[in-house]
């Protein structure tokens, strides 16, 4: 897991001291890291489709810009943390995402 991170973000490989780091970063909460679904979990709790009651017909309408203001601060919000990892797991993860991506020699390429 720890290579596949690296891979990704700095399309490397971590060095021997950076992958015992992250090792002991993810361990003690590794193996408990997985939690059972409830219900349907793929469902966010958001609706992730567009409101289709507003179109170019009525973008001038006061309501459909409130829809269209509603949309952009949801999608500005972001999605939710996962239910199916444990918050401390997921946040340890993180924080190691968090790490990689503030170091020198990653970079964003569009």
């Amino acid at each position: 897991m720890v290579d596949e991170v690296f891979l990704r973000c700095l399309t490397r490989l971590p060095g021997p001291a950076e992958r015992e780091a992250m090792i002991d970063l993810l361990r003690p909460h590794f193996d408990e890291r997985v939690v059972a679904p409830e219900g349907d979990h793929l469902d966010s709790g958001t609706d992730s489709k567009t409101d289709r009651r507003v179109s170019w017909g009525n973008h001038f309408d006061p309501e459909s810009s409130r829809i269209r203001m509603d949309e952009e601060r949801k999608v500005r919000m972001g999605d939710p943390p996962t239910a199916l990892l444990t918050t401390e797991f997921r946040e340890r993860f993180e924080d190691m995402v968090w790490a990689l991506v503030n170091t020198p020699e990653f970079s964003i390429i569009p």
